[in-house]
């Protein structure tokens, strides 16, 4: 093998290494957290009402699907009303001082 081809495996191989560890590490955007789904979107079966069904097919929220589901379901009848869902406030992270 010669040395050109030594030198392109090698630089191939740190791209790869580096597009590997940047997909592992992603930053964090500054622009805050996603923004939370519509109501709409976790309605699948649109009757008006989320279920547990329903709101753990969503990505999983950091404190789990229970938790925030019993949060937001304020009369704990077993599903989320759009009124539920829009007063919902979920909790802002505490900043670094």
């Amino acid at each position: 093998m010669n040395m050109k081809s030594k030198v392109i495996i090698t630089v191939t191989l740190l791209c790869v290494g580096i597009i590997h560890v940047n997909a592992k590490n992603p930053q964090k955007s500054k622009e805050g957290p996603p923004p939370r789904p519509l109501f709409s979107a976790i309605d699948i079966n649109n009757d008006g009402d989320i279920d547990f069904d329903e709101f753990s097919s969503q990505q999983e929220p950091r404190e789990g699907y229970q938790k925030i589901f019993s949060q937001i379901d304020n009369d704990d009848n077993g599903v989320i009303t759009k009124a539920e869902f829009n007063d919902h406030k979920p909790p802002k992270k505490k900043g670094k001082r």
